[in-house]
């Protein structure tokens, strides 16, 4: 429920901000802060830190759900066609794919901590290697 309610506060805020600053940024931003979240939930000992960690996960995602709709509307304009629903059936397929390898992690009983760890911190990673990669494109 904590998840839910950080998407629900943060989506109107994200919307506003995107809408102030460069596009590209908040997503930047809200995609590293999911990886930083997952730690987060994975080294949660009490209700009260757990609830914090899904506020901040929920809030996260919620903002990264908004920034990616944003981008996927601009990339239509300048497609000049519908594309939404392709972005949408990605996304799902994304999630399938890594639903099958929790299952598979889980299945090796591996901890959920070291999963959350190393899953996060490969999301964080990768997204700073995006942002990096996107900088130097823009530069030449």
């Amino acid at each position: 429920m904590m998840a839910a309610i950080g998407s629900v506060l943060a989506m109107p805020a994200a919307g506003w901000l995107i809408k102030q600053v460069r596009q590209s940024e908040p997503r930047d931003w809200v995609d590293i802060g999911v990886g930083l979240a997952l730690p987060l939930i994975a080294e949660s000992n009490t209700v009260l830190t757990l609830s914090v960690a899904l506020l901040f996960y929920g809030a996260m995602a919620g903002s990264m759900d908004v920034a990616m709709n944003t981008h996927a509307v601009m990339l239509e304009k300048r497609y000049q066609r519908h594309i939404m629903s392709s972005f949408h059936a990605l996304f799902s397929l994304g999630g399938m794919a890594g639903s099958a390898l929790g299952g598979l992690v889980a299945s090796r009983a591996v901890p959920a901590g070291i999963h959350f760890w190393v899953s996060g911190i490969a999301l964080a990673a990768m997204s700073i290697l995006r942002i990096q990669v996107a900088s130097a494109s823009l530069s030449t």
